[in-house]
């Protein structure tokens, strides 16, 4: 699979063992908009339903707030999790979460009074309405997300890479670099530390699966692109169409034949 994109992401270094270059990748990370109605209904179907049931707010008796991530990878969803305070950190596992959290308490009794709340306290919760401890309540949202069909998303998105979140992600000069609840798609993975569920190798060879057996049956619409996007997304380089040049020594021996005829 050749990839024509701006941005380099992890799995870029497995292209080094051989690809396919019948199957093309235009990575360009963009926000989505809906169509119509109905474009609106898939999303809101898979995503709202989701969101319900999300744990995220603050962490009861700590200053650490947690929200979500919805990654959709090639035709399956991955949960995610942004915990907010500086260094704001995402976190692909549940453990992750953990690590994190333990990371920045300082005090042994601070720590196993966390593990305690996260485990078995019932008092301590996200969401009112599921009264159970955090890490049950993390654990069944992320099987709700494992057992959803989220394929009728991709179709609508024609695209093997697709990111949701309940949060706004803002770069060094507080600028929203990425609006809550808002889908964008062909997102970097390495930025979402996605290398950490999936090395390498495996994500190139599901994106090459995915994109040439899946999404290559929707008929894609023309794309507005630059000329060397174009040409690179046609197969052809910069030495397409071009003669090499046969050497300095071909054209005296060339030149000096030339000679001997015209003399």
């Amino acid at each position: 699979m050749r990839i024509i994109s701006k941005f380099r992401d992890y799995y870029d270094t497995a292209m080094g063992y051989g690809i396919d270059k019948t199957i093309i990748y235009v990575r360009n990370e963009k926000e989505w908009e809906p169509k119509d109605t109905g474009d609106k209904i898939v999303l809101t179907d898979l995503i709202g339903k989701l969101e319900q049931i999300m744990p995220h707010g603050r962490f009861p008796g700590f200053d650490f707030h947690l929200y979500n991530i919805l990654l959709g990878f090639c035709g399956k969803l991955y949960p995610l999790y942004i915990i907010e305070e500086e260094p704001i950190t995402i976190c692909p596992t549940i453990k992750g979460v953990v690590d994190s959290i333990l990371l920045r308490l300082k005090s042994k009794k601070d720590k196993a009074n966390f593990i305690e709340r996260f485990i078995n306290s019932k008092r301590d919760v996200f969401n009112i309405y599921r009264p159970d401890p955090i890490q049950n309540n993390l654990r069944k949202f992320e099987n709700k997300v494992e057992n959803t069909n989220a394929i009728p998303a991709f179709f609508l998105l024609k695209s093997p890479i697709f990111y949701w979140s309940n949060y706004n992600t803002i770069d060094i000069a507080g600028n929203v670099v990425k609006k809550a609840k808002t889908i964008y798609t062909n997102v970097c993975l390495k930025e979402l530390n996605f290398q950490k569920i999936m090395n390498p190798y495996v994500a190139l060879q599901e994106l090459s699966m995915f994109i040439g057996g899946v999404l290559g049956n929707i008929e894609q619409p023309p794309q507005i692109t630059d000329d060397k996007v174009l040409r690179d997304s046609k197969g052809f380089d910069n030495m397409s169409f071009k003669q090499k040049s046969p050497g300095k020594k071909a054209n005296r021996a060339k030149n000096k034949a030339n000679k001997r005829r015209s003399s």
